[in-house]
């Protein structure tokens, strides 16, 4: 089952929506919720089973979110798709960020 909230911390490849949800995304909200900046990479695609990336097709790589920034994304993703974020902390190898999916 689909989860659309999600509280994220750590630098691990977190996966918001399966591939098996079957969920058509309209819009993700990204709020950095830590004490640092942290790179944001967002992407759709699969993860094989030793945990890495397999497929990525990135909505956004490497992107800056500052403290305390919220960045909305108005972009539709068809369902069947695989959501995935993963954080890498500028300060802290501990950064946090939440994540809502419409």
């Amino acid at each position: 089952m689909a989860t659309f909230l999600h509280n994220i911390s750590g630098e691990l490849i977190t996966e918001l929506l399966s591939e098996n949800d079957n969920v058509s995304v309209k819009s993700i909200s990204i709020a950095n919720t830590g004490s640092y900046k942290t790179y944001v990479d967002l992407y759709i695609g699969t993860i094989s089973k030793d945990g890495s990336a397999a497929t990525t097709h990135y909505v956004y790589k490497n992107y800056l979110l500052h403290t305390g920034e919220n960045l909305t994304i108005n972009r539709s993703i068809p369902g069947k798709r695989g959501l995935y974020i993963k954080l890498t902390g500028v300060v802290t190898t501990s950064p946090t960020v939440d994540v809502i999916i419409n």
